[in-house]
């Protein structure tokens, strides 16, 4: 008797698990409010200053889309993302920081640039020169950017 309750168990969840039914993606419609902050707002906190200090010889160039550059490495996607509750730009701001810190540190090792940088959430780039775009949802919020480490 066990062995058949067993097998029928085994039955309905082998046939439940090929039926061509997916489960929905826990972050599917996660971030739902899209926040724009200021670039120079971000990289002018104390935080911040602390946390770029030593690639002050690392050059930015946001929101271009200049192909005319000799590039070490094209399209680095960078995300970052905070799992908190609590004050949303700030969370933002900080994200920012650390996926600009990434860039920074690739691009001293390569003896290079970062430019075009864009924020690229979900494959939809923004070219914004002067903010960046910031998802967020109840308690986490996310950055993602794409850039080309060029040459000096």
């Amino acid at each position: 008797m066990k062995r058949i309750f067993l097998f029928v168990i085994l039955v309905i969840f082998a046939s439940g698990c090929s039926s061509g039914r997916h489960s929905i993606p826990l972050n599917k419609g996660a971030y739902k409010q899209t926040n724009i902050y200021s670039i120079s707002e971000a990289l002018n906190l104390e935080a911040a200053k602390k946390e770029l200090a030593g690639f002050e010889n690392v050059r930015l160039e946001f929101g271009s889309n200049d192909q005319n550059k000799s590039v070490i490495k094209a399209n680095v996607k960078v995300q970052r993302f905070i799992t908190d509750s609590g004050d949303i730009k700030g969370y933002c701001q900080e994200a920012f920081v650390a996926v600009i810190k990434r860039y920074m540190i690739a691009a001293k090792k390569q003896n290079a640039d970062v430019a075009n940088i864009v924020s690229f959430w979900r494959a939809d780039a923004k070219y914004l020169k002067d903010e960046f775009v910031c998802m967020s949802s109840r308690n986490s919020v996310g950055v993602v950017m794409r850039a080309d480490l060029v040459q000096k």
